[in-house]
């Protein structure tokens, strides 16, 4: 599994990959019912706690700036299944890592959530939260290939490049505070769904002892 099959250094650092997953995963992936699904953004965290539910939040605020909250009709459904855990918590991606980017995960947070989001036309334009370290986004399927892949943005915000969203591509980077990019903005009234694999190397958040219970139960550690 290589999540760096191809190193683009514009608008800013990232990797492209095909063919990551074993084709049972992206199927067992793809025929999860939507209504399993945690609906709604946030909610697939478990945890009531306010500061957690603000701060998972892809789009949230950042530098002083509110950013707006339009997620469309975006479904969640938090991953818990250990193979798909395995595949990005054993030894050897682990160690990749670390020689590639020169980052160790070790006792840091994995989160897996599947996404489908659907006729999302005003994405915001935005950077990932501040606890989340290295993002791999890999896209399952949709029903608009070359649309509804990730728009990237050069530091100025000027739109820079588009990915398609092919079945089992996707992106790695390690989140900076220049990594702007965002969901493709679509034609209003054009109906489209694209469902897509995040995976997240987060820092443990600094929780109350009540949050802490709760929060381990429902994460997976890098050891």
């Amino acid at each position: 599994m290589n999540i760096f099959e191809t190193k683009k250094e514009i608008p800013w650092l990232h990797y492209t990959f095909n063919n990551l997953l074993p084709e049972d995963i992206i199927n067992y992936l793809k025929n999860i019912p939507v209504e399993e699904f945690n609906n709604g953004i946030g909610t697939a965290e478990n945890i009531k706690s306010n500061q957690l539910a603000e701060d998972d939040l892809g789009i949230y605020k950042r530098d002083g700036i509110e950013r707006d909250k339009n997620f469309g009709d975006t479904s969640v459904h938090n991953i818990t299944d250990s193979k798909i855990i395995n595949l990005f918590t054993n030894k050897n991606i682990i160690t990749k890592i670390k020689n590639e980017l020169n980052i160790d995960l070790h006792n840091k947070e994995i989160k897996a959530e599947l996404f489908e989001i659907k006729n999302l036309y005003e994405p915001e334009l935005h950077v990932d939260n501040s606890k989340k370290i290295i993002t791999i986004l890999v896209y399952i399927n949709t029903d608009v290939i070359k649309e509804a892949g990730t728009w990237l943005y050069d530091k100025y915000k000027n739109l820079h490049s588009k990915l398609d969203c092919i079945s089992n591509s996707g992106i790695t980077f390690v989140n900076a505070p220049n990594t702007w990019h965002r969901v493709p903005v679509m034609e209003k009234g054009k109906e489209f769904k694209r469902r897509s694999l995040l995976i997240t190397y987060r820092d443990i958040p600094k929780l109350n002892y009540r949050d802490l219970i709760k929060f381990k139960k429902n994460i997976f550690i890098v050891n």
